[in-house]
């Protein structure tokens, strides 16, 4: 919600913590309520509930969840922190599944079989939640192996190309629409004011660049693609820019609605 109704959401439109049932593209709390699930479960569930229902190997399981098998950031399925007493108390080992884990997966691997201590993202992308991708406000620590470089410039390929300890450069497609900016935010729908550039020939000659640089320096080209999954093409961001990278993680839709997180060896 923008900021400016949010107090009023808050008090007027209560959302519940748990559900109990999904049908279509609503869910229905333990109360009886049922609401439009607008978010898709934060992207997850990209067609509607009933949908991947009928399409989950374990049908019989996930028909009987208010979330069949997708994990939801903010509601859960009631029967998730259910006691053994009937009582509904979360469990402490209970979290929600964040699909940029694979990325964490990915840059650990970069560096374990690199031996280099550092991994490249670029201004105003975003890698997940986790501190390494995040220096800066809502990290709890400082980011001492993360270098933040401005994106489709040349002094960054310098700094790629000069330095020894880079282990790997962390790419999100999404940037194409807006280089070196965070996404537009909710409040930019008050005023219509988001605004998106793209020039697909640059932006392909920047990761051929890119590509390049890596190849040469033995460092590990990581295309994120949790959020644009296979949207771009049939083969993700690489059929799309014509650009190859060493890894790529997947999210979301990828699993059926499944809360999953793949790490794919692009070279296979």
């Amino acid at each position: 919600m923008p900021f400016q109704y949010s107090r009023y959401v808050r008090t007027h439109l209560p959302s519940a913590a748990f559900m109990q049932s999904s049908a279509g593209v609503t869910v229905t709390d333990l109360d009886g309520n049922t609401f439009y699930d607008v978010s898709g479960s934060y992207g997850v569930n990209v067609l509607g509930y009933d949908f991947y229902k009928g399409r989950h190997r374990a049908r019989r399981f996930a028909r009987t969840r208010a979330w069949p098998g997708a994990r939801s950031l903010s509601s859960l399925d009631h029967r998730e922190c259910e006691a053994p007493e009937g009582d509904f108390r979360p469990r402490r080992n209970l979290l929600p599944y964040v699909g940029h884990g694979s990325v964490m997966q990915a840059a650990r691997l970069a560096r374990y079989h690199t031996r280099r201590s550092h991994l490249v993202r670029f201004c105003g992308a975003y890698h997940g939640w986790w501190g390494d991708v995040q220096p800066g406000i809502g990290n709890p620590q400082p980011a001492r192996d993360t270098y933040t470089l401005r994106d489709m410039s040349e002094d960054s390929l310098r700094v790629i190309r000069t330095r020894r300890d880079i282990a790997c450069v962390l790419v999100n497609p999404l940037q194409a629409l807006h280089p070196n900016g965070s996404a537009p935010s909710d409040s930019a729908l008050l005023d219509s004011g988001r605004r998106a550039r793209f020039d697909k020939e640059a932006y392909i000659a920047w990761l051929q660049a890119l590509r390049a640089v890596c190849t040469e320096r033995n460092i590990v080209l990581i295309f994120d693609e949790v959020f644009v999954g296979f949207r771009l093409a049939r083969g993700g961001a690489q059929d799309y820019f014509g650009v190859s990278a060493d890894l790529v993680t997947y999210g979301k839709t990828l699993g059926g609605g499944l809360p999953i997180g793949v790490v794919v060896d692009a070279a296979t």
